[in-house]
């Protein structure tokens, strides 16, 4: 698999994918070393588990296999993002329809519809509403960030550009929508 978010990106935390861009998933554990970076092939091992909605595979082993391969987000509208249930271990969006594309690295559109330190929800007109009265749209979560790395949100209304990975968290009974980005050059903002 392709390693599409390093270590240097999120605390504990890489994300790896198909090559040809069919599946993705959360790698966690504190033992994933510095060198497990962007374009990475490797082979891992570990457990399976489901942490808030999210596949995981947790106490890895991580090989490298080699380096410098292009990771290529898909673009996605705001209701495509997450997808609906790929099995019953496998959750996911509720209400959503659709390829599950959690763990992805994808690319979505749109408007900030709101804005704090900690998240921003961007809407491309779908009029998504995730219930936590925050604003429509995907949330964009700039939490569990690994140190050093730090990403300033746009301001409300900025039309923006955000890659990242296509995840979620549950919210009360609710699984929902969560962008990941891995650092301030995935957030572009169109004047």
């Amino acid at each position: 698999k392709v390693v599409s978010a390093g270590r240097d990106k999120f605390t504990n935390t890489v994300y790896i994918q198909d090559l040809d861009r069919t599946s993705g998933i959360k790698i966690y554990g504190s033992t994933i070393g510095t060198d497990v970076v962007q374009g990475s092939i490797v082979n891992v091992t570990g457990t399976m588990s489901t942490v808030s909605g999210e596949r995981i595979i947790i106490n890895p082993t991580i090989t490298i296999i080699s380096t410098g391969t292009e990771v290529t987000p898909i673009a996605l509208t705001c209701r495509d993002l997450g997808g609906g249930s790929f099995n019953e271990y496998t959750p996911g969006i509720t209400g959503a329809a659709g390829l599950n594309n959690i763990g992805l690295l994808v690319t979505i559109f749109g408007r900030v519809t709101y804005s704090d330190s900690s998240m921003f929800y961007v809407d491309d007109g779908s009029g998504l509403d995730d219930g936590t009265g925050r604003g429509q749209g995907v949330q964009v979560s700039l939490s569990g960030l690994a140190t050093g790395n730090t990403i300033t949100p746009p301001a409300l209304n900025q039309f923006v550009k955000v890659t990242g990975i296509s995840t979620c968290k549950t919210s009360g009974d609710k699984i929902i929508r969560v962008l990941r980005p891995r650092d301030q050059g995935d957030i572009v903002v169109y004047p």
